[in-house]
C-alpha cells in the first residue's frame, strides 16, 4: 500500500520541485520509503508501505529493462506469482520477486489487456515510453485522481497531491449535494472542481498534450440467477471459494491481522483465516458508555474460539476532537460516515502489531446483507398496501413515514435511490441545505442517474447489489477504509471483494442470499457450521458509532457552534437552514446524522478551502 503521483507535460520535463511537493503530501501513505523518476515529459513519485518483498530491490518508481518503461504502483496483486510463472515461460526475466515488476512486465508485453488478468486491489500509473496509462482495480479499493492543468495532466492517490502541484482548491457544488445525500461524493467526481477519479474497473490512456481516454476492462457480472437454491452444492462451492479468497489475501511478507466487528462477515473471514495462519492477531473496538461493549464481547468470544491473539480497544468520547483534527489534516475530502473515526482509532493501535489487516467490508454488498434488500422484495409484493396506507402516515414517526413512502414508490430506481440517501425526503431537503448561490449548479436527477445504469442491464436483487458496489461501497465505504488505514500506515484488505467470490455470489439464486427474515443466507449457514447459533444470532454489527453522543461532547459542541457562524467557511457552502440545523441541539438519529455531516464538511472547508489548520476551542 503506497502513495503514487506524477505530472505529464506536453514536451518539457516536469518540475522536480512540484513533484517533490506531491510526494511530501503523500508521506502518510508510505512511511517505509520514497522515490522520484523523470524521463522526458513524465515525472513519477512514490511513497512506500512495504508489504511484498520489503527490500530496497522493489523500490519505486520502478523502471523496465529497456530503461524507458516505468511504473508507480499502489496496492497488491494477489495472483502475481501465477502471472510471474506464466510470463517466465514466455521468456521474461525478473530482477525482483515483487508484484510491481509482474505488473510492469505484463503491461509492457500485453498492453492494457493484461489488466483483465489481475486479481487484487490496485491503482497504478504505467508508462511505455510514449503513453501514460492510469488504471484502477475492479471495485475501486485503491483511489486514483487526475486533473488537467493547461496541457499538463496531474495524477495522484489523493487530491491533496494535486493541490500541492498547483491545482485549484475550488469546490464542486454538485459534490456538496452528493455528500449531504450519500455521505460522500459520487462516481468519478470529487469535492474539488476539475478533479476526476479513474473509474473502478477502467483505465485512462493519455499521450503528452492530448485528451485522456477512458476504457472499461471489467464490469460487474449480472448473469440470470437460478430460481431455487440447492444448498449442498452451493455450500460446498462457497467453502472452497471463500477459502481461496482468504488465502490470496493472506499473502504478505509482513505480519497480518484481522478486524473483528462482532458481525457475521468479519467472523467468517476470521474463522477461515485462523485455519490457515495459527495465532492470527485480531482487533476490535468498543466505545465507552453503557450499551457499547456488547459487540466487543462477541468479537472476543470469536477470537477465543479460533485461537487468535486478540487486542480490544476502548475509545473514549474525549478522544474524538483530537482524532478529528488529525483526520482533517490528512483527509482532503469530507467523509460523512462516522465509522472512519473508529477505523482510524483502531488502525493506530493495530499498527503496533501488524502491517496488514483483513476486514469484513463488502460482505453486505456482495451477499445481500442490508434491510433494504429485504425491503425491496416486500415493496414488490406489498407496495399497493403501502400506497393505500398514506392517509394514516401522520400517525408514524419520521422513520416510519420514510419507510412507508419508499414502500409506496412504484419506480424501482427511485425506491432504491431513496434507500441509499440519508435524508427523509431527499429530493426536497437536499437542495435546501445547499447555499442559494450554489443551487444553480446542482442537479438531484444526476444523483439518481448514477443509480440508473445497473437497472438498465438487469433487475431485482442483481440490480440492487450492482448499485451498492458501484455507489455506496466504492464511493463511501472503500474510501473510508483506504483513507483511515493509510492515515495510520497500515494496509486494509477485503476478501469479500475477491473477483472469484463476487462472480460466484452474483450467479447464486436470489433466495440463497436474501430470505424473508434475514440476508446473507449462504454466509450465515457457513458460519453456523463453525460457531453456535447463539453466536450468529447477534444483530447486524459493524462499528456501532455513537456519533450522536459525540456531538454533545463539550469541545465538539463548541466547535459545532463556531462552524455555524455566518463568517465560517461552511457558511459559503450551505444554506442558513443548514447552519440553523447545526446550531440546534442534537435530536433524533436523523437530525444528529445531518449535524455530523455538517461538522465534517465545515472542518474540511476551513482546512482545505481556506487553507488554515482548524483550531479547537480550549478544553
Amino acid at each position: 500500500m503506497c502513495g503514487i503521483a506524477g505530472i505529464l507535460t506536453p514536451d518539457a520535463a516536469p518540475s522536480r520541485e512540484r513533484l517533490l511537493r506531491m510526494r511530501t503530501s503523500l508521506e502518510h501513505r508510505g512511511p517505509d520509503g520514497h522515490g522520484l523518476w523523470v524521463d522526458g515529459p513524465l515525472g513519477l513519485v512514490h511513497t512506500r508501505l512495504a508489504i511484498i518483498e520489503p527490500s530496497s530491490a522493489s523500490a519505486q518508481p520502478m523502471t523496465g529493462a529497456d530503461g524507458r518503461s516505468a511504473i508507480s504502483f499502489n496496492g497488491e496483486i494477489y495472483n502475481y506469482q501465477e502471472l510471474r510463472t506464466e510470463l517466465g515461460r514466455n521468456g521474461h526475466r525478473f530482477r525482483t520477486s515483487s508484484d510491481t515488476e509482474v505488473l510492469l512486465i505484463g503491461f509492457t508485453y500485453h498492453g492494457p489487456r493484461f489488466f483483465e488478468r489481475l486479481d487484487g486491489m490496485f491503482a497504478a500509473a504505467l508508462w511505455d515510453g510514449t503513453r501514460l496509462v492510469l488504471v484502477r482495480d475492479r471495485f475501486g479499493m485503491k483511489p486514483l485522481f487526475y486533473a488537467r492543468q493547461g496541457y499538463e495532466l496531474l495524477f495522484a492517490s489523493e487530491p491533496k497531491a494535486l493541490l500541492a502541484a498547483g491545482a485549484a482548491a475550488q469546490v464542486r457544488p454538485q459534490g456538496i449535494l452528493e455528500y449531504m445525500l450519500l455521505n460522500t461524493t459520487q462516481g468519478v467526481g470529487c469535492m474539488y472542481r476539475g478533479m476526476t477519479q479513474v473509474e473502478p474497473g477502467a483505465f485512462v490512456s493519455v499521450r503528452p498534450g492530448e485528451e485522456p481516454v477512458t476504457t472499461r476492462y471489467w464490469d460487474i457480472p449480472t448473469p440470470p440467477r437460478p430460481a431455487r437454491p440447492h444448498w449442498a452444492p452451493i455450500l460446498g462451492e462457497a467453502r472452497s471459494v471463500l477459502d481461496r479468497a482468504v488465502r490470496r489475501h493472506l499473502v504478505s511478507d509482513r505480519p497480518v491481522g484481522i478486524y473483528l466487528s462482532g458481525g457475521i462477515d468479519s467472523s467468517l473471514v476470521a474463522s477461515t483465516a485462523a485455519a490457515i495462519v495459527p495465532r492470527l492477531r485480531s482487533f476490535s473496538l468498543a466505545f465507552d458508555g453503557a450499551g457499547h461493549d456488547a459487540y466487543q464481547g462477541f468479537a472476543e468470544r470469536v477470537a477465543d474460539r479460533f485461537g487468535m491473539t486478540h487486542v480490544s480497544v476502548t475509545m473514549k468520547d474525549t478522544e474524538v476532537p483530537d482524532l478529528l483534527t488529525e483526520m482533517t489534516e490528512l483527509a482532503d475530502e469530507p467523509q460523512g460516515d462516522s465509522a472512519d473515526v473508529a477505523v482510524y482509532a483502531l488502525s493506530r493501535i493495530a499498527r503496533e502489531h501488524v502491517r496488514v489487516v483483513l476486514t469484513g467490508d463488502g460482505g453486505d454488498e456482495v451477499f445481500g446483507g442490508y434491510r433494504r434488500h429485504r425491503g425491496e422484495r416486500l415493496a414488490r409484493r406489498m407496495g399497493w398496501l403501502a400506497r393505500g396506507a398514506h392517509p394514516f402516515a401522520s400517525w408514524l414517526g419520521d422513520v416510519g413515514r420514510r419507510r412507508l413512502r419508499l414502500l409506496a414508490t412504484k419506480s424501482g430506481i427511485e425506491r432504491y435511490a431513496g434507500y441509499l440517501m440519508s435524508l427523509p425526503d431527499p429530493r426536497r431537503e437536499g437542495p435546501l441545505l445547499i447555499h442559494p448561490d450554489l443551487r444553480r449548479e446542482i442537479d438531484f436527477e444526476a444523483v439518481v442517474g448514477q443509480i440508473r445504469e445497473p437497472y438498465e442491464r438487469t433487475s431485482g436483487l442483481s440490480a440492487m447489489l450492482a448499485t451498492d458496489l458501484r455507489t455506496i461501497l466504492s464511493d463511501s465505504y472503500l474510501r473510508k477504509t483506504d483513507r483511515a488505514c493509510m492515515m495510520a500506515g497500515i494496509e486494509g484488505r477485503l476478501p469479500y471483494l475477491d473477483r472469484e467470490l463476487v462472480e460466484f455470489a452474483f450467479a447464486l439464486p436470489a433466495r440463497a442470499l436474501v430470505g424473508v427474515a434475514a440476508g446473507k443466507q449462504v454466509l450465515r449457514k457457513l458460519l453456523r457450521e463453525r460457531i453456535p447459533d447463539s453466536m450468529t444470532a447477534a444483530p447486524k454489527a459493524g462499528f456501532n458509532v455513537p456519533f450522536g453522543r459525540w456531538l454533545t461532547e463539550s469541545r465538539v459542541t463548541d466547535l459545532r457552534l463556531a462552524l455555524a457562524q455566518p463568517t465560517s467557511a461552511l457558511a459559503d457552502l450551505v444554506s442558513p437552514l443548514a447552519l440553523a440545523t447545526l446550531r440546534s441541539s442534537p435530536g433524533n438519529p436523523q437530525h444528529a446524522a445531518t449535524q455530523w455531516k455538517l461538522v465534517r464538511l465545515g472542518l474540511w472547508a476551513e482546512r482545505w478551502l481556506r487553507a488554515q489548520r482548524p483550531e479547537w476551542p480550549s478544553a
